[in-house]
């Protein structure tokens, strides 16, 4: 996943990298300096379990977070692909020191709340697969790994009827793996279907022409695409 993501970025020169990004008011500058910025992240909190210390995901918290990737946004393309490479080379470092009891130890100060140190490996998998969509260097959802949107998909279905912005009961039917799909109630009236990888950008709100592949119907009618609060 990494090396793809490299791959994409590194012919971007300067000008790309202060292009826009998929993300409203990111550039591609701010999607390699959060990258790089969340792998340092995941050092941390490993080496606080490490130590068994509670320790915060970021310095000075989410305020914290967003002024370090928007001092480093606009650095020159060469510096930003290092960063992200060099980051990713101390995390894998970590990852290497790590014992199988530190890896139980909770990695209480992450974003998402109380969950084992174990558990950063899937988020870092999880943003360098999102964001590398985001990055709008050729990659899309459909290039993702059947592994990935399995998992998310897996994680996701069951904790819709709380993300959804949608009046009436929902059924989510994965056209291409019929063992994912979900329903919130047996007498659903609202029907969202389309290819595993459509049904994972609309998901992680990753918005693009991929979400035309969705179907969504009521009562036998077409219907918008229901909105999903943000991911995480």
């Amino acid at each position: 996943m990494l090396e793809r993501l490299l791959a994409d970025a590194r012919p971007l020169g300067n000008d790309e990298t202060k292009a826009p990004s998929a993300l409203p008011g990111w550039t591609r500058g701010h999607v390699l300096t959060h990258l790089a910025r969340h792998a340092d992240a995941q050092v941390r909190l490993l080496n606080g379990a490490l130590r068994d210390e509670r320790v915060e995901q970021y310095h000075g918290g989410l305020a914290g977070r967003a002024e370090r990737i928007e001092r480093g946004a606009d650095r020159p393309a060469e510096a930003l692909i290092d960063d992200v490479e060099q980051s990713a080379a101390r995390l894998a470092a970590t990852w290497q020191q790590m014992t199988a009891e530190a890896w139980d130890r909770s990695a209480a100060g992450t974003i998402a709340g109380e969950r084992p140190a174990s558990a950063t490996v899937w988020a870092r998998w999880g943003e360098l697969a999102v964001h590398h969509v985001d990055l709008a260097a050729g990659f899309i959802p459909s290039d993702w790994s059947p592994a990935f949107v399995g998992r998310v998909l897996r994680r996701a279905l069951p904790r819709m009827k709380e993300r959804l912005v949608v009046e009436g009961d929902i059924s989510v039917v994965v056209v291409d793996d019929p063992t994912l799909n979900w329903s919130n109630n047996r007498a659903v009236d609202l029907k969202v279907s389309g290819p595993s990888h459509a049904l994972v950008a609309w998901i992680t709100g990753r918005t693009g022409p991929w979400l035309g592949a969705i179907e969504t119907t009521r009562s036998g009618a077409t219907e918008e695409l229901p909105a999903v609060r943000p991911w995480g």
